[in-house]
């Protein structure tokens, strides 16, 4: 297949709750093809959200990353913006907004219950015998995905990604098997990404 008739990702928007910044622009990008294609047209895409807030070409725009890997642009009129991407292939988000601290995660429903050594790692005492308490089995598996993308999303936005620890963020367990913040009000604004098949995400945005 020749480079102009390369696929292309469908993109569509991300409908936010009201409580989300109203400035605050996430896509959803669905191509079926390698992690490294999909990041390639995210940028791209990034770069397009950029040109349009900044009123400036996409040629003259980049996006590098700092040493804890939080992906940023250099150039001066887009200073206070923040951006964050995550890829799940056939799918990637990305967020874009005003401020500093702008986090995102989508995750693939993990395929069985994970390791002990892996619950450990991610939860708290607290919340390992929460999750515990869930019926084994899917409830089991989507809660475990929804806290990972909930502790990534805000390591993300953080500005540390995983050099921090996932214990470090909160979470807490409804009887229903939904993951939640743990301390809302230090956290900003949250939300859950349910709908998208076989998949779990968070954005969430500290100002």
């Amino acid at each position: 297949m020749s480079a102009g008739h390369a696929r292309q990702p469908a993109v569509e928007n991300i409908v936010l709750d009201a409580a989300m910044p109203p400035d605050l622009e996430c896509r959803l990008l669905t191509l079926d093809a390698p992690r490294c294609q999909l990041r390639v047209h995210a940028r791209t895409v990034l770069l397009e959200m950029l040109s349009s807030r900044l009123n400036l070409p996409a040629s003259q725009l980049q996006i590098v990353t700092s040493e804890s890997g939080k992906p940023c642009c250099p150039q001066a009129l887009a200073a206070g913006l923040s951006f964050s991407l995550s890829y799940a292939p056939p799918y990637a988000c990305l967020a874009l907004g005003q401020g500093s601290h702008i986090g995102i995660d989508i995750e693939r429903v993990v395929p069985s219950e994970p390791t002990w050594n892996l619950l450990e790692l991610v939860f708290t005492e607290t919340e390992l015998q929460q999750w515990l308490r869930l019926p084994a089995g899917e409830m089991r598996r989507r809660a475990f995905t929804a806290a990972w993308t909930l502790k990534e999303a805000v390591l993300k936005a953080r500005g540390t990604g995983l050099a921090e620890p996932p214990q470090s963020v909160g979470v807490t367990f409804t009887e229903d098997g939904q993951a939640i913040p743990a301390a809302a009000p230090s956290l900003g604004v949250w939300q859950r990404l349910h709908w998208i098949p076989g998949h779990v995400g968070s954005i969430v945005h500290f100002g």
